[in-house]
């Protein structure tokens, strides 16, 4: 769109950044124009240590525009990219830029083209962004997650910006807003972390397509040395559904536990507000509790908490974790998800992430000798990429789905010896028939596992697609080791009970 000089300010003996837009023969200058002075007036209205300082717009007599901004003695964050950069750097790195953007954001305007290219840090390590140049500016009052979705817009179907760094409903030509621009800082702290981005293709078309339909490896199984905070953060950031991403500001809060300090973020967390506010499960979090009981003396237990969309599935087991914290109890814990965008296409994908969720978990002993011993099909497949690993993968035993399922039954009952294993496997109506089979398999082997087995599914998406998992269900049952706990509607009284809690003497 530019070509961009180093200057110098001859009356404030400075030196600057002559940014000047490149002049063409055609019509295409309309559009490049709007975007060259929309920058300055976006860029303009914030006043902020890191983002990029505007000093002067102006047109010379021969129709050159050009916008005149700080020089910033540095290298863009592209420079450190390559190789893995340390937590405390990213932390550190991270923070600025939700900073920037978090201010970007509460004046009314979302950059559009967060890329590495144009974060820069400085010599003294500040971090500056710049290159507004699609951004949008907005009334920056209505700034919720609901409104942020329309307010924020090109025109229909256009797709302006970076492939690698674009959110889905970017890439789409849809609105885009806010938390686009979290999508793309993730892919920005993904790369950090993992040393590459998250969704790679050889071509423009298959960066998109992958945008669009891909779930990108969780970075921890890439870096071992990245926590389980910095992988999660990013996982939500990515999140092809723009309302279940974080805002900036959350994205901030994170990063600043991360480097030791805090900031105050002004939501609630998501499972605190759970626990305050769920109500009229009492009946089936008791059922749970026997079912952990029968586990704890000795028995395997396979129990499904079905349901349809919205019915709070995935609340009443974690209210169930959350009980069992309050009594006293430490079983160890792991948690796999089925991926609707994969659509039981990659085979074992939920056990896969448990064993991920065990391999690097952030308190208790650690389990990395165990599970390399015990289960080494398995271990190659989630462990990070190292020479170790590389090695062992040369000489390990074939895969045959056999050998998996003896490994994986062995390491169960290895963990499950001195305290009770939950597994939990959300949304099963996405499994594939790998990972069926494996359950059905482990159901065989209950009693000699103290393990919980978990899961939550539709019934309504079960009967759809003629899942596998019904084929086994009745037999499950019939031998003792599987039980169903449906959730109906909210009566009355719940939703009196749900109203008190939420909004107290209102």
């Amino acid at each position: 769109m530019a070509e961009v000089f180093r200057a110098f300010d001859t009356r404030l003996n400075r030196p600057v950044a002559l940014k000047v837009l490149r002049r063409t023969d055609d019509d295409r200058l309309g559009p490049a124009l709007q975007r060259f002075l929309r920058e300055a007036r976006s860029v303009s209205a914030l006043n902020h240590p890191n983002i990029v300082v505007i000093h002067e717009i102006g047109e010379t007599a021969a129709g050159d525009h050009y916008i005149v901004q700080e020089y910033i003695d540095g290298r863009t964050l592209r420079s450190l990219l390559g190789a893995l950069v340390p937590v405390q750097t990213i932390a550190e790195i991270g923070g600025q830029i939700a900073r920037a953007l978090n201010a970007a954001h509460a004046a009314g305007i979302a950059h559009r083209d967060v890329k590495p290219e144009n974060i820069m840090i400085r010599a003294d390590g500040l971090v500056k962004v710049l290159d507004f140049g699609l951004a949008r500016q907005v009334d920056p009052a209505p700034l919720d997650r609901e409104t942020t979705l329309t307010i924020f817009q090109t025109a229909a179907g256009v797709v302006i910006g970076t492939p690698s760094y674009m959110a889905p409903e970017q890439a789409s030509g849809l609105e885009s807003g806010p938390p686009a621009d979290v999508f793309a800082f993730g892919v920005v702290l993904y790369e950090m972390a993992a040393g590459r981005r998250p969704f790679v293709a050889a071509t423009r078309a298959g960066v998109v397509a992958a945008v669009l339909g891909e779930q990108p490896v969780p970075p921890m199984r890439l870096n071992s040395a990245v926590p389980a905070e910095l992988n999660e953060l990013v996982l939500r950031m990515l999140e092809k559904d723009p309302a279940r991403r974080p805002t900036v500001r959350e994205v901030e809060g994170a990063l600043a536990m991360m480097r030791g300090g805090a900031v105050a973020v002004e939501r609630p967390l998501p499972m605190a507000a759970t626990r305050a506010t769920t109500v009229g499960r009492e009946s089936q979090r008791a059922q749970l509790a026997r079912a952990y009981a029968r586990v704890s003396a000795g028995r395997g237990l396979m129990v499904a908490v079905t349901g349809e969309p919205g019915m709070g599935k995935t609340s009443v087991i974690e209210d169930f974790f959350a009980d069992l914290e309050s009594g006293g109890e430490r079983p160890t814990i792991a948690r796999g998800r089925c991926s609707e965008n994969l659509a039981g296409s990659e085979a074992y994908l939920p056990i896969l992430e448990m064993l991920d969720h065990l391999l690097h978990r952030r308190v208790g002993l650690s389990l990395d000798t165990l599970i390399k011993t015990v289960a080494p099909t398995w271990y190659v497949q989630v462990a990070a990429r190292t020479t170790e690993v590389a090695s062992l993968r040369d000489v390990a035993p074939a895969a045959s789905q056999e050998r998996m399922k003896r490994e994986l039954g062995a390491l169960l009952q290895e963990l499950s010896r001195t305290q009770p294993l939950v597994l939990f496997i959300d949304d099963l109506h996405w499994a594939d028939v790998s990972t069926i089979d494996m359950l059905n398999y482990l159901a065989g082997h209950f009693r000699d596992l103290r393990v919980l087995i978990l899961t939550s599914y539709r019934p309504s998406d079960m009967a759809l697609a003629k899942h596998p998992f019904l084929g086994i269900r009745s037999d499950l049952q019939s031998r003792g080791v599987f039980e169903e706990i449906g959730l109906r509607f909210l009566e009355a009284r719940d939703v009196d009970e749900y109203l008190a809690a939420q909004f107290p003497s209102h």
